[in-house]
């Protein structure tokens, strides 16, 4: 009986354990934190797919603020913005600390894409599979 209950509070321990090697939500923030450059789009179509650099004048840079809102160069939220993101893997919810500036650019803009972007970020890139279902790369700046 001893010892069904050791091996109890031994899988309890194992299973409550937790990585100290992965970031929190907030030290994933932290990591995405700052200015993005677009370097690269994905095109093709499911299996045959391939990336390609951005052509002169469709450049685009994108600024996450720690508190994981995307804002532009002028500091004004993009258009559309998801309310959450996947980022490697763990969901967080995009909640401003404070007042965000309108965007005069979105007035009259509709949006009907997703709610939650997917993101992966290695090191100093980062690919975001937004609304529209393209896969975009961009470089830390």
């Amino acid at each position: 009986m001893k010892t069904l209950l050791y091996i109890s509070i031994f899988l309890l321990s194992v299973i409550g354990c937790k990585s100290d090697n992965e970031p929190g939500p907030d030290g994933l923030l932290k990591e995405l934190s700052g200015s993005w450059e677009l370097v690269e789009i994905e095109t093709g179509v499911i299996s045959q797919t391939k990336w390609e650099p951005i052509a002169s004048g469709q450049e685009k840079i994108i600024r996450f603020r720690t508190d994981g809102l995307i804002v532009n160069e002028k500091d004004q939220p993009i258009c559309c913005m998801p309310q959450a993101i996947i980022l490697n893997g763990q969901l967080l919810r995009l909640e401003p600390k404070d007042n965000l500036p309108s965007n005069p650019s979105c007035k009259y803009l509709d949006c009907m894409g997703a709610v939650v972007w997917e993101m992966t970020l290695q090191s100093e890139e980062l690919i975001i599979l937004n609304c529209c279902l393209n896969k975009e790369k961009y470089r830390r700046k």
